[in-house]
């Protein structure tokens, strides 16, 4: 069996990278954007693999790195699900645009509450 060279997963780590960085900058679900996340992530220890594999010839600094990373994507799609579960609670949507609305109104409504006066 011949081995895939180190090039060709360069290239669909930045592909995969790519992907990513697009889902996350041209989408407003927060799902959309999570997932975007998951890539860039997975493009990360691709690198790490393979570049442990052909760099350091065969050493396991790559593979703890990915398990490291593995871990950390986890506890990132927690969180990030959470704080989708706390959007759609408050704002009954998961468009991260309607969020920044919301959080806009709240202050409004403590500026009127303490009696300061509106702009405009």
């Amino acid at each position: 069996m011949t081995a895939v060279p180190t090039e060709w997963t360069v290239y669909l780590s930045v592909v995969i990278l790519s992907i990513g960085l697009y889902g996350i900058f041209t989408r407003r679900s927060m799902i959309r954007i999570l997932l975007g996340v998951e890539l860039i992530l997975g493009a990360a220890t691709l690198n790490f693999i393979v570049f442990s594999m052909s760099v350091l010839n065969g050493d396991v600094v790559g593979h703890i790195l990915t398990l490291f990373v593995i871990a950390l994507a986890a506890a990132e799609t927690i969180i990030g699900l959470i704080l989708l579960i706390m959007l759609y609670k408050d704002v009954g949507s998961i468009d991260i645009s309607l969020a920044s609305d919301v959080k806009a109104e709240e202050q409004d409504e403590n500026k009127l509450t303490r009696g300061e006066k509106e702009d405009g």
